[in-house]
């Protein structure tokens, strides 16, 4: 099982600093919104979706999908902010 935690510092927050490298290398200063819908085991293939706010505050909005034999399954959702 994956905690919460590391679901958003070891996939969100290293999969949003690479996919958009002006948020610089520092991780984020704020999580909102976050939702933990399903449980993530060892061996799950994921797709993790990530959006950038065009404007303001930069903020990451993400989902992470655990993929099933029935298909996509909602396990995680939230926002992660940083700093300007």
């Amino acid at each position: 099982m994956l905690p919460g935690v590391a679901e958003i510092l070891e996939v969100v927050d290293r999969e949003a600093r690479h996919a958009f490298p002006a948020l610089g290398s520092r991780g984020a200063k704020r999580m909102t919104r976050l939702k933990f819908l399903a449980l993530i085991l060892p061996g799950d293939e994921l797709a993790v979706h990530l959006t950038l706010s065009p404007e303001g505050e930069p903020q990451v909005r993400y989902r992470i999908d655990r993929i099933t034999a029935n298909g996509a399954e909602n396990a995680a959702s939230g926002a992660l902010s940083y700093t300007a």
